[in-house]
């Protein structure tokens, strides 16, 4: 027989391999996440997550999480861990999966990682080489360059099929016979349509769509026994009950192939839900969003900047279902797995990745954190990057709450931080150990004031200011001060200087000696926060 003479170390049936898997209650709805570990984990790697245990865990729905490594030539090994590790820093559970301690398996419908299970798929290959619905392709790269040739200057279809194959209708004798030289080759699923065939798939975003029915005789399995994502994906999900799969549109092509497989074996396939790729404008083009191209891309780039992990996933939410955001801004303490997310609603559109979006998403939620929650995500960020900041913040813990809490408690506050690495430059001019050894131009930053001008100011300022006062007690003051010190010098220097003082001259003197930067958070709250003994040091260190 065919099949035993191509793998004859396989004794089992696909019923035996059945039976060690089994069948879960009708009620449950299964999902599953299925990342690749080849090279970083992508973002797009947690949108998918972020849908799978959102859907997943509705109405007790199952999700589980399985590595598929059959790419072997771009598999990076630290990946498989490192996608374990980065969702659970964002919430997402999987119920089963390479997930238990050190990395193994939960539950029974493993192994949950694909190249552990490369038996498996070659008992299934068997089972259609037995049935003449698969069969062995010895044709070399030399070969199948030549046809790639050939069709391209004829024009037509690129791809194994029909008589561009010529071991589909071999014989098993032609077959056995090329066995006998230890040829290496591929298994070919047989596909029983041709070019020009169209089939209607649903899809439970785009509903039914009429389109080109495969006609390709793609590799199941390649020279290595490894099997190909379209084969493996059929095995795994019917082994392991999946009933609904959401996957990216670029997949929706090859929908017809994998309906075609799962026909092939008899199985009802699961439910597929094909959402919007996400993309990036490059010179107002639309292109799907690239490891090797967009740091964006990568999740390690977001932890880096250290944008708050749940500001991430309410970016990614609003492209989920667009009427979140106004959901959440009703919500602001609420998990995200709280809103009533619909699968009807999810967007057909590309989904693009706008940095400025997520900034402002980000601004919003660090804005309405409680002042210990942002010193809380705020230290976890400087233990990480900033060991001598940290060192300061552990000794002036009130302090630096203070100083971070500036603006906070204004009626309509501004949104001061975009993500924790914004912080340290609106925060290390509040410790002196910092302070004194920063290095400042002056005429870069106040160009059109005198030093000994400004001198004269901050001396006549430092007699008077009163920092008891309200704030706009403390600007009325501040406003008299500036005035009167343009009048405090004489006409023959004042001949010389003819800049006119005004109230945002002085506070942009203040600004500059106190924090050594133009920008800076509010004037009276940053100087309520040194109070007068620090301003009275950074003034007398000016003059």
């Amino acid at each position: 027989m065919l099949a035993d003479l191509l793998f004859p170390e396989i004794k089992e049936s696909i019923e035996d391999i059945t039976k060690k898997y089994p069948k879960r209650p009708n009620w449950q709805t299964i999902t599953r996440m299925w990342p690749s570990p080849t090279w970083f984990v992508h973002i797009w790697n947690v949108y998918s997550a972020m849908l799978d245990d959102i859907f997943g865990h509705k109405d007790n729905w199952i999700n589980f999480l399985r590595i598929e490594d059959t790419d072997q030539k771009r598999e990076v090994e630290w990946a498989k861990n490192k996608i374990v590790d980065i969702m659970k820093k964002f919430w997402l559970i999987f119920d089963e999966g390479p997930i238990w301690a050190n990395y193994t398996d939960l539950w029974d419908y493993g192994p949950y990682i694909q190249s552990q299970r490369e038996y498996i798929y070659k008992v299934f290959a068997k089972h259609l080489l037995s049935e003449w619905k698969a069969y062995p392709c010895f044709m070399t790269e030399e070969e199948l360059a030549e046809i790639r040739e050939h069709q391209t200057i004829w024009r037509q279809v690129s791809g194994v099929y029909g008589s561009f194959s010529k071991w589909r209708n071999a014989t098993e004798e032609e077959i056995k016979n090329e066995l006998e030289t230890k040829k290496e080759f591929v298994v070919r699923f047989k596909s029983p349509w041709k070019i020009g065939d169209r089939v209607v798939v649903n899809d439970m975003i785009k509903w039914d769509v009429e389109t080109n029915d495969n006609f390709l005789d793609i590799v199941i399995l390649k020279k290595t026994g490894i099997p190909t994502y379209h084969f493996a994906h059929l095995v795994d999900d019917y082994l392991m009950w999946t009933t609904h799969v959401f996957r990216s549109d670029e997949w929706f092509a090859s929908l017809p192939l994998h309906l075609q497989l799962f026909k092939a074996f008899n199985y009802t396939p699961p439910r597929y839900i094909h959402y919007a790729p996400l993309i990036k404008l490059d010179n107002w083009n639309k292109r799907k969003l690239s490891k090797r191209k967009d740091l964006e891309a990568d999740v390690e780039y977001y932890f880096k900047l250290w944008y708050p992990i749940i500001a991430i996933i309410d970016y990614l939410a609003n492209i989920i279902n667009a009427w979140y955001e106004d959901w959440r801004k009703e919500n602001t303490k609420k998990s995200f797995k709280d809103y009533d997310f619909k699968i009807e609603k999810m967007s057909q559109a590309w989904a693009l990745v706008d940095m400025e979006k997520l900034d402002f998403v980000s601004k919003e939620y660090i804005a309405n954190l409680w002042i210990e929650e942002l010193f809380n995500e705020f230290t976890n960020w400087a233990n990480k990057y900033d060991n001598e900041l940290m060192k300061l913040i552990n000794i002036n813990i009130d302090y630096t709450k203070q100083a971070l809490n500036i603006e906070r408690e204004l009626e309509k506050p501004p949104k001061r931080f975009c993500k924790m690495s914004d912080i340290p430059s609106q925060l290390t001019f509040f410790f002196d150990e910092i302070y004194k050894n920063l290095d400042i131009n002056f005429q870069e930053l106040i160009p059109n004031i005198k030093k000994e001008h400004i001198s004269k100011f901050l001396a006549n300022y430092k007699e008077y200011y009163n920092l008891n006062q309200s704030k706009e007690e403390w600007f009325s003051q501040l406003k008299e001060i500036a005035v009167n010190s343009s009048f405090a010098i004489n006409n023959k220097e004042f001949i010389e200087w003819t800049h006119i003082w005004k109230i945002w001259d002085a506070a942009m003197i203040l600004r500059v000696v106190l924090c050594w930067q133009r920008n800076t958070p509010d004037l009276y709250e940053t100087m309520q926060t040194m109070w007068k003994q620090r301003v009275d040091t950074r003034i007398n260190k000016f003059i």
